[in-house]
């Protein structure tokens, strides 16, 4: 398995993982051929990217950290409030706090201990995607260091309504990119989410500083309030980090998606600048820097794929080897442990 954009797609590639729509009903199971007519279709419903399988990624197994219909019921959760909050209505907080809550029974039952947080979106879900995104990556910080289910609870509902500040401003400016745009209306969306849970929700003061801080930096020159670092609370500082990862790895804002790998060394130049240091050092000890399925390069000049990780190695998985240094395919690859052979490295 490994995941392809739809413009790669062709006959001989089969779905990896079942496709569903918004109400969790089945549009395409895993093992359809990928033809034209349904390539086409999928194109029309905004899908971008699939979990594909072929001769070169056959046995390869993607874990996510939740499940599908877990994501898709997150996903309708986040478009509920947001609809109730356009329509100026109250909203109970227990549905959000049900999703949060399946969200950490899943993350602490989940076996995997590199973990991936990849999440394929559809154009049109954006939105709800990222905010559960970063609800699963804090949550998922937060039990590595194992913080009290309800603490972690109370955080993870922060972060699935960090950006309901957005809902208040036009949507040209909504849309802006959040590691990039100095828009000061953009600036406002933490204190006008805060104002908004605030008035709509009975929730916990953890979940509103989450949204109040969740773009303060720790050297103090973050918005909306240039907060220093050591008035800034943890969970804040966490779901700073769960949100830059999800921009740089899923998020529309970028011609292509950052690797994760990549995403981390962002996250490490920014440390002790943007971001908490250590909050940053006990998400990534914990994280798949080369995802399952990854196409990489090695220090040989040959290219695989990443077939497995080495529990506690993220940088040294093992790699199907698959072509040469010139490119040419090999007839029978062979597996190359990483952990087991210091000699090489993976370059990109």
């Amino acid at each position: 398995m490994r995941i392809v954009s739809l413009d790669e797609i062709n006959s001989n590639m089969k779905l990896a993982k079942p496709i569903f729509d918004d109400n969790e009903r089945m549009l395409l199971n895993r093992g359809v051929p990928l033809n034209e007519q349904y390539i086409k279709r999928l194109e029309e419903l905004g899908v971008t990217e699939l979990y594909i399988e072929d001769e070169n990624s056959l046995g390869i197994e993607i874990s996510s950290v939740i499940n599908e219909k877990l994501r898709i019921k997150g996903k309708k959760a986040i478009k509920k409030v947001i609809e109730g909050i356009n329509k100026e209505e109250k909203f109970n907080i227990r549905e959000v706090e049900e999703i949060v809550t399946e969200i950490f029974d899943e993350i602490f039952l989940n076996p995997e201990y590199l973990l991936y947080f990849g999440d394929l979106r559809v154009k049109n879900d954006t939105v709800f995607g990222h905010s559960l995104n970063v609800a699963v990556i804090s949550v998922a910080i937060g039990s590595f260091l194992f913080h009290e289910k309800e603490d972690l609870i109370k955080m993870g509902i922060g972060a699935l309504l960090h950006d309901i500040g957005k809902t208040q401003l036009p949507e040209d400016i909504a849309g802006k990119n959040p590691l990039e745009t100095e828009d000061k209306s953009f600036h406002s969306h933490p204190e006008l989410g805060y104002s908004l849970i605030s008035e709509r929700f009975d929730i916990s003061p953890v979940s509103k500083a989450v949204v109040l801080k969740h773009h303060e930096r720790v050297d103090g020159r973050g918005y909306p309030n240039q907060t220093p670092g050591g008035k800034i609370h943890d969970y804040a500082k966490i779901v700073a980090i769960a949100n830059t990862f999800d921009i740089l790895t899923n998020g529309p804002y970028y011609k292509r998606k950052f690797p994760v790998y990549q995403a981390v060394e962002y996250l490490v130049a920014n440390s002790d600048i943007m971001f908490d240091k250590r909050l940053v050092g006990v998400f990534i000890r914990r994280l798949a820097l080369y995802p399952n399925g990854t196409i990489v390069k090695l220090s040989t000049g040959e290219s695989g794929i990443v077939k497995e990780q080495n529990k506690d190695y993220p940088t040294r998985p093992l790699v199907r080897v698959l072509r040469d240094k010139d490119g040419q395919s090999y007839d029978d690859p062979r597996i190359e442990d990483l952990l087991k052979n210091h000699s090489i490295v993976i370059v990109e």
